[in-house]
């Protein structure tokens, strides 16, 4: 409960910042921190899942600030999983649907779709496992990078062929995979020439691409017919053609061929990563310094008050040991005074008592004798 309420509260905060005031975020330092940036991606994709709505006037500045919080999806790869990517996938597409022109405008402009390509490019490099192969294929859609040379350039036609190989298990999965190459990305006429080269096999080829349509999907079967049920079957066909047992040597060479490319640009992406841990690396020491060397001014400033409170208080302290001693001092000559002064009172009263016993009886007889005379 406590964490529930902790992450709450930083949703709100980081939302807050993006939609007033993003330099008090600063996003940088927040980025460079991974728990807390994971932890505020999190919260702020879940808001714009809920309410993709920007107000116009600051649009521009708000998309631009959550573009340079989730870059470092796409440069420091910091999640496993195809999930965070899908969610920060289907948070931009939102905004992009349910906004003012004037917000959409601005979604070019702060690099918000290239940044979304660069989210669907980046998932194809993580580690595949079935659950995120699917969760790829069912959550992106192909069409925005079809016609983009970075997606060509970063390798992605070769992950996807990849992927379609990794699981020959998942007969599902992998009419889905190959629909997406022959029917969105190869009628392209650069990824089909990418592929081929990839594929490096005629026969592969003709059988994978049978038409000069590069496989739109469409056959030969009349207007009532489904074209992505006709495309299905005609890739069952093929996938039945290629797992056949004669095929696998060339089946085998094609793998072979397309781990190549993904180890050579395996080695890029270790590289940009690299960069980017260098780069935050460099700028943490930065912020390290900043603070030393503020602790150390602010240390300089507080060991001479420290030196001068140390005197006060040690004088104060003598002071009044000094004050408590005069006023021990001062009572216990009251006491004496008091005691001396109350000896005298007593003396007094007893010369009192006495003079005044004596002088009484003489009176008496005085008075007497008078009396009679």
């Amino acid at each position: 409960e406590a964490w529930r309420c902790a992450r709450d509260i930083v949703g709100r905060l980081v939302v807050g910042g993006l939609m007033g005031d993003a330099k008090a975020l600063r996003i940088k330092e927040l980025c460079d921190h991974v728990g807390m940036h994971a932890l505020a991606t999190e919260q702020v994709l879940s808001h714009f899942d809920r309410d993709p709505l920007i107000h116009p006037s600051g649009g521009g500045q708000v998309l631009r600030s959550l573009v340079q919080l989730l870059e470092p999806l796409v440069d420091a790869s910091p999640s496993d999983s195809p999930s965070t990517y899908l969610q920060a996938v289907r948070a931009i597409n939102r905004i992009a649907n349910q906004n003012a022109d004037t917000v959409r405008s601005f979604l070019k402009e702060a690099g918000m779709l290239d940044l979304r390509d660069g989210l669907l490019i980046h998932s194809l490099k993580l580690p595949l496992t079935v659950e995120g192969a699917f969760a790829i294929m069912q959550g992106f859609s192909f069409e925005w990078v079809a016609e983009k040379p970075a997606f060509r350039e970063a390798n992605g036609l070769a992950h996807l062929l990849h992927m379609f190989h990794a699981f020959p298990e998942q007969y599902d999965l992998q009419i889905g995979v190959g629909c997406v190459l022959k029917n969105v990305l190869c009628v392209v006429e650069d990824n089909r020439r990418a592929v081929m080269k990839l594929v490096e096999d005629n026969e592969i080829s003709r059988n994978w691409f049978p038409n000069a349509l590069a496989g739109t999907g469409v056959g030969d079967g009349g207007d009532d017919v489904d074209p992505a049920e006709e495309s299905a079957r005609a890739m069952a066909v093929f996938i039945q053609w290629y797992y056949d047992e004669e095929q696998e040597p060339r089946r085998k060479a094609v793998e072979a061929r397309i781990n190549r490319v993904i180890a050579a640009g395996e080695v890029t992406v270790r590289k940009n990563l690299e960069k980017a841990m260098a780069k935050r690396t460099k700028r943490n020491k930065a912020v390290s310094e900043r603070m030393h060397k503020a602790s150390s001014e602010m240390g300089k400033l507080i060991t001479p008050w420290e030196e001068e409170r140390r005197k006060k208080v040690q004088s104060h302290v003598l002071a009044n040991a000094y004050q408590e001693k005069e006023w021990t001092r001062n009572f216990q000559q009251r006491l004496v005074a008091g005691e001396r002064r109350w000896a005298e009172v007593e003396a007094d009263i007893t010369r009192t008592q006495s003079t005044t016993a004596a002088g009484g009886h003489g009176s008496a007889g005085s008075s007497f004798t008078n009396l009679h005379a």
